[in-house]
């Protein structure tokens, strides 16, 4: 089964924007591990801290992204 979470964020600052969406997407996962994820950020974050803080949150996930400014999300 294929179980979906998104998490967004507004905040400029790059370690408050991932951790907010950490704990959307942790919240809505439950006891469930995510295995795969797709990251869209904006070019100005610190991409290297956001990526260690995914990282630390969920070990060996499957990750990819791209920038973006968030322009489409089923959050906002």
């Amino acid at each position: 089964m294929l179980n979906v979470v998104v998490g967004h964020s507004n905040d400029p600052d790059s370690l408050s924007a991932v951790e907010e969406v950490l704990q959307q997407c942790s919240a809505s996962l439950g006891a469930n591990i995510p295995q795969a994820a797709i990251l869209f950020a904006a070019i100005d974050f610190e991409h290297s801290l956001v990526l260690q803080r995914i990282n630390q949150a969920f070990p060996g996930i499957e990750l990819i992204g791209g920038t973006t400014g968030g322009e489409i999300s089923l959050v906002l």
